[in-house]
Formats: C-alpha cells, structure tokens, sequence
C-alpha cells in the first residue's frame, strides 16, 4: 500500500491548489486554511475511497473521528 503515498500526496497537493486560486482572491488567508484542510482531508481520509485496498480504512477513520470526542469527555469525568 506505501505506492499509494504518491497518489494521495499528489491528489491532496492538485486540491490545495485548485482551492487556493478559488478561495484566496476572495477570502485571503481564511480562503487558504479552508483549502488546506479540505486538501488535507482528500489526501489522508476520503482518497482512502478511491482505492479497494483503503476502502475498509474508511470506516475505522470515521469511527475514530466520531468516538474520540467521547472518549475525551468520559476521561474529563474520571469514567
């Protein structure tokens, strides 16, 4: 799976730099933080998609996405 490294990095850095001439002339550095986080998102977690080998990595990374908050505030409570 490490020859997909190259596929992600470069679908990641083709986003950021479609956002970037879309969003900075009208939003500035906002407009660039947005598209790094989208273009950081398309490389690491939604390129996982497009590949059948990543496709069950999906699902592991939204759940922790979606149960770490959790965990974090049941910590806060001594649980």
């Amino acid at each position: 799976l490490t020859r997909l490294s190259l596929y992600r990095t470069l679908l990641g850095a083709a986003v950021n730099l479609v956002l970037n001439a879309l969003l900075i002339p009208r939003y500035g550095a906002l407009g660039a933080a947005w598209a790094t986080l989208v273009a950081q998102a398309c490389a690491t977690t939604f390129s996982n998609l497009l590949w059948r080998e990543t496709r069950p990595f999906i699902r592991l990374q939204l759940r922790a996405l979606t149960l770490q908050p959790a965990a974090a505030i049941d910590a806060g409570r001594g649980g």
